[in-house]
């Protein structure tokens, strides 16, 4: 996370609440404030292309590369790049829309975790993606469902979101310390729980997974271009998320991209 990294987080919003705004606020570890900044608005691009203005406390500063005040525009403009003609594509789609149901698979096969309606989290992402959640009229913002309402819905797609959760060893496991067939077994293990057999997910092989934090970075534009791709295959065959997040890595991180951070069970 670039908040381990550098101290940092990301933050703002535009006024109506629509578009996230992506600012970097420093946390000090003895760094100067940078007293320039005092009550100037940093204007800048979202994913979206949506221009904004932060007006923040005189601690909000534009995290500098190499001496460049303008990296963090940089960083906005290559990491979006791609995201207006996926959100067009969106747009244009005129086909019943892939039923889906999504789990953090954070307490792994035995217990189901949170599902989310389609205004929160993982719920909004899909939805804006063109997906219909099954679980949004029976979920408040996020919470497990009964095994029998699922069964009962038979989602075109299942997703099981990882992470690391190392208290619970059967949890759903991706990230920069995971590996493909260790973490293909994980998933295949939801698809053993009772009744999943006969749901069409699980027979078409529409299983995936994507890390559970991604839509918290600053490139979290690789999430919309995973959902999209996800569900509607045909439209972005040319999308490539892991291809976008290794950019990232490679022209804005002083390490190198590893681990396992999308997963279609084989």
């Amino acid at each position: 996370m670039l908040s381990e990294v550098y101290g940092c987080r990301c933050y703002g919003a535009s006024a109506d609440g629509s578009h996230n705004l992506y600012g970097l606020k420093r946390w000090g570890r003895g760094e100067k404030k940078d007293t320039a900044q005092k009550d100037k608005p940093i204007e800048i691009t979202d994913v979206t292309g949506q221009m904004g203005t932060l007006k923040e406390p005189a601690e909000r500063v534009l995290l500098q590369w190499n001496g460049s005040g303008g990296a963090f525009i940089t960083m906005a403009a290559i990491m979006g790049k791609d995201l207006p003609n996926v959100i067009a594509g969106l747009d244009k789609i005129n086909k019943p829309k892939p039923t889906v149901y999504i789990e953090v698979g954070m307490q792994g096969p035995e217990a189901f975790a949170y599902a989310f309606n389609s205004n929160y989290a993982w719920g909004s992402l899909a939805t804006q993606c063109g997906s219909d959640i099954i679980t949004k009229d029976v979920v408040k913002t996020a919470g497990p469902i009964s095994p029998e309402f699922l069964l009962e819905k038979d989602p075109d797609i299942i997703m099981i979101m990882g992470s690391y959760w190392p208290k619970k060893p059967t949890s759903m496991r991706l990230g920069f310390e995971a590996n493909e067939a260790n973490s293909q077994k994980l998933l295949k293990a939801f698809t053993d729980r009772e009744g999943w057999d006969k749901l069409k997910a699980v027979k078409n092989k529409q299983i995936y997974s994507a890390h559970h934090g991604l839509p918290r970075e600053v490139y979290d534009c690789v999430v919309f271009e995973y959902l999209a791709k996800t569900y509607y295959p045909e439209e972005f065959v040319d999308v490539d998320p892991e291809g976008t997040l290794k950019e990232f890595y490679e022209k804005f991180l002083p390490f190198s991209y590893g681990g396992t951070w999308f997963m279609h069970l084989n």
